[in-house]
């Protein structure tokens, strides 16, 4: 059955001895084209030096190394990984191999870029919702106190009852 992640072997000096074909699938690369090489032909310059001097400072100490990784297909494209590098060792405690296995998380990857541009998307539209609030607030309040003015005037003047309620009612929803 296929895996359903990419494994690669190699030898401590970092030559590749074995491929499975999840790996070669996500790589476009054959298994003749991989075998020998090292993991330096899915090397996109894209990842910076200090995930790759993480990586070798965990592996000479013995321990595994986890992280993502821009790589680069055959063909040019980008390969973002998810990554475990371990080191194997012989029945004597002896270093012998380091077994990769990658998981292409490109999808994953553009979830999160989508998520941002609606984030992002989201709060320009709560901003011009504020602004137009604002503006509204503004525009209604100008005209607003010319209504007050003038109902507080209207209301020193002698004025039949009926008419004073009105304008008592109109100053007390104005001034809300």
């Amino acid at each position: 059955t296929q895996s359903p992640a990419g494994v690669l072997i190699t030898d401590t000096q970092g030559v590749i001895e074995y491929v499975n074909p999840r790996l070669m699938a996500m790589t476009g690369y054959s298994e003749s084209e991989i075998l020998g090489q090292t993991p330096q032909l899915f090397k996109s310059g894209q990842t910076s030096e200090q995930i790759y001097q993480g990586l070798w400072q965990a592996l000479q100490q013995g321990d595994s190394w986890h992280g993502e990784m821009l790589n680069r297909r055959k063909d040019g494209r980008e390969l973002w990984v998810m990554q475990m590098i371990s080191p194997l060792r012989d029945s004597a405690g002896r270093l012998t191999h380091f077994i990769s296995i990658q998981e292409d998380i490109a999808e994953q990857k553009a979830l999160v870029q989508q998520m941002e541009a609606a984030r992002l998307a989201a709060e320009a539209a709560a901003a011009t919702k504020s602004a137009f609030l604002a503006n509204m607030s503004h525009e209604i309040r100008t005209p607003m106190n010319a209504i007050i003015g003038m109902a507080d005037l209207a209301l020193r003047d002698t004025l039949p009852e009926r008419t004073r309620q009105f304008l008592q009612k109109l100053l007390g929803s104005a001034r809300g």
